[in-house]
């Protein structure tokens, strides 16, 4: 367990304690309904479904449960991405960046070479294939139209910002 001088407790779950799989479930759950307006994102609020490849944490505040961060496995880079990273409503509103920088901590202390905060949109889409004439002329208008309604820019320049190296991806 790690503690800031506020009272933020950082730990990493590796066990079995059903009481503190709940808690984290709860929160996970009480996330996805507080969510409003139009949203991208895709979490499975069943938390401990898959747990291969997964590294769990939470932050603890007045001995609750406030925040759940969860890493992915990236085996080909031999690191960790974020698969979801999510507070409790009234938690203190640093607790998710507590979170972040204690897990690269960790991270950093166990010669971690690679972390990922995930994909970013690219500017435009590029080669299309597999799809018929009409929805290949489509797709550009309707991705761009999400990239507004989304805010998928903002994202974007949030990176730029920091200049990553950016590596393309491709979808099925």
């Amino acid at each position: 367990s790690v503690i800031n001088r506020v009272g933020v407790v950082f730990n990493e779950y590796r066990g079995k304690d059903l009481h503190i799989e709940h808690t984290m479930e709860k929160i996970g759950h009480q996330w996805v309904q507080n969510r409003k307006g139009p949203q991208t994102s895709l979490l499975h609020v069943d938390i401990f479904s898959n747990r291969a490849n997964k590294r769990f944490f939470y932050a603890e505040y007045n001995k609750n449960i406030v925040g759940v961060f969860i890493l992915n496995r990236l085996d080909a880079y031999q690191g960790w991405t974020i698969n979801a990273l999510v507070c409790a409503h009234g938690a203190p509103k640093y607790a998710s960046e507590y979170m972040i920088l204690q897990t690269l901590a960790l991270l950093k202390k166990e010669q971690c070479q690679y972390f990922s905060f995930g994909t970013l949109p690219v500017s435009e889409l590029r080669t299309l294939e597999g799809l018929g004439k009409i929805s290949t002329f489509l797709a550009p208008y309707f991705f761009k139209a999400s990239k507004k309604l989304f805010k998928l820019n903002t994202r974007k320049q949030y990176w730029q910002k920091f200049a990553p190296t950016i590596h393309p991806s491709y979808m099925l």
